[in-house]
């Protein structure tokens, strides 16, 4: 089969690899889609959060291939999409149904290590099958579903905040997890909705997803925006989905006292704080790492066709273009949210 793997510091190399037969209890999936995450490009950036060697890509699905001894519940010919990060089931995270903190889950995610190979290639092992494949419905498409993981996200960062219901929300950052942010937002009746992002197209999609006001942060104040639209108060709860420092330090600016900041975006490792302007306004942060049990939720919602996906796709490109059509397309535009990689 052939494979992009990660050969250093923006290097990728497209490669034929084994198609390795599944052990007892384990499954290959045939990839259709696979969608390139933010996580993927920070890696190929750096050279350095995931090892030399990497099959990367965790935005996955497709239709199961061949199926090891004792595997139940699965057959040929399904189609799955697949959370990438499995849970042990037994540790005191996985009892208190925090899967995403499971002791044994990030060690054995697909698409961050070379013992697990991700989803740019044409078959994915799946080892933990029951824990990590999601049957889809007949009315949700495989590109639909090639979202999910990254909605999931989204959607788990909100149901993580406080009551959401009249309140007043700033969302910073419109990319694909700000987006999804937006949607569940509306969906659980949120308050106003206020956006900030620099990107235009960014922008129209956020008014798309029925964010009542847009900023933009280079011609405005955020903070002084902010407080004018909610009498001097400061926003109940900011989602920083922008994954920049100056996100960060506008989110603590323009929360209000007793607020509640959501760190969703990952993009900068160490930011410096004031911690006297937290504490003097007594804010709580809050940091989502992944879900829950939000895939199946989140997979229900696109079967009731509840999430705009077609106003998030941007391309669908070949598994050979990768790294020129794939992830150095991202690194140099602003405007694009997601592109799917199909073999």
């Amino acid at each position: 089969m052939k494979a992009q793997v990660l050969m250093g510091k923006r290097k990728l190399k497209y490669l034929e690899r084994a198609i390795n037969k599944p052990m007892a209890n384990e499954v290959i999936v045939k990839m259709e889609y696979c969608g390139i995450c933010g996580t993927d490009i920070h890696c190929y950036k750096s050279g350095m959060l995931a090892p030399k060697g990497t099959v990367l890509g965790h935005e996955i699905t497709g239709t199961i291939f061949e199926i090891g001894k004792g595997v139940k519940n699965f057959m040929k010919g399904q189609r799955v999409v697949i959370n990438p990060i499995p849970r042990c089931g037994k540790c005191y995270w996985c009892k208190k149904g925090q899967y995403v903190l499971c002791s044994e889950g990030l060690k054995n995610e697909i698409g961050i290590t070379r013992e697990n190979d991700g989803g740019y290639a044409e078959f994915v092992k799946i080892k933990f099958p029951r824990e990590m494949l999601h049957v889809l419905h007949d009315d949700v498409s495989f590109e639909e579903a090639a979202l999910v993981e990254p909605l999931a996200t989204s959607l788990h960062a909100v149901r993580m905040s406080r009551d959401i219901s009249r309140a007043n929300i700033l969302v910073i950052g419109a990319g694909m997890i700000g987006l999804g942010v937006i949607n569940f937002l509306k969906m659980y009746n949120a308050g106003m909705v206020f956006v900030s992002e620099l990107s235009e197209e960014k922008k129209r999609l956020a008014k798309s997803f029925r964010a009542d006001i847009v900023f933009d942060s280079r011609t405005e104040n955020i903070q002084t925006k902010i407080m004018e639209l909610t009498d001097n108060i400061g926003a109940d709860i900011v989602f920083e989905c922008s994954g920049q420092v100056a996100g960060f330090q506008c989110a603590i600016d323009s929360v209000k006292k007793g607020g509640q900041v959501i760190i969703v975006g990952f993009g900068e490792k160490k930011v410096s704080l004031d911690l006297l302007d937290i504490i003097l306004k007594e804010i709580e942060l809050k940091a989502i790492l992944g879900y829950y049990d939000d895939f199946k939720l989140v997979l229900e919602y696109l079967s009731k066709k509840m999430i705009k996906t077609d106003l998030l796709i941007n391309d669908i490109i070949k598994l050979e273009d990768l790294e020129k059509e794939g992830f150095i397309r991202l690194i140099n535009s602003g405007d694009l949210v997601k592109i799917l990689v199909k073999p």
